[in-house]
């Protein structure tokens, strides 16, 4: 693959990290609102230094915003013990300080995940529930197909486009968004 310093991942985070979340671990304003208990972790981790920086991330798609039956969903169903159903695709477009390996670094980004921790979770000191690419089902676009993408997500209300800077790089232990400031609409 060629290297480059604009590369964009479609990450595709559809297995646990801990133990399922009851129901009864949500308050109200969680149940309705997933967004209240949910954050983006960007994680940066390659095997070797590269020499590149993460100096923004651009989130294209939130993950969690429901696209006319294109995307999988991430929701609460309030009718089950452990109510996390679907999994969340957010669409993040990296800029590089200098030009890397497309697929070194969708390697190397792979454990970014969304972060569940509720309020009652946080009380109890209990670990949070992160939903990771376990598999390495996440992918990189091509321009043309992060294009396409934008175009369809403004169609359909779902296109984020908030910007992280980082002008000295990502920090080495990964960034983490509350899906409060940019996720568009509940994750009900």
């Amino acid at each position: 693959m060629p290297a480059k310093k604009d590369i964009t991942i479609r990450f595709c985070l559809n297995k646990s990290e801990g133990e399922p979340i009851d129901l009864t671990k949500f308050l109200e304003e969680e149940l309705v609102d997933l967004r209240n208990c949910l954050s983006l972790v960007l994680t940066y981790c390659p095997n070797e230094d590269p020499g590149a920086k993460i100096i923004s991330a651009q989130i294209i798609y939130d993950g969690i915003t429901p696209v006319g039956g294109e995307m999988e969903s991430f929701v609460i169903n309030r009718n089950d013990e452990y109510p996390l159903d679907g999994y969340p695709t957010p669409i993040v477009r990296f800029l590089l300080d200098c030009a890397m390996d497309e697929e070194e670094f969708r390697q190397s980004i792979f454990e970014t995940s969304y972060c569940v921790c509720t309020e009652a979770m946080n009380q109890d000191e209990e670990e949070p529930y992160f939903a990771e690419d376990h598999n390495g089902y996440s992918s990189v676009l091509t321009a043309k197909q992060r294009e396409q993408t934008i175009i369809v997500l403004q169609c359909e209300g779902a296109y984020c486009g908030k910007t992280y800077e980082f002008p000295e790089g990502m920090p080495e232990f990964g960034y983490s968004i509350p899906a409060m400031e940019f996720a568009l609409k509940p994750a009900s």
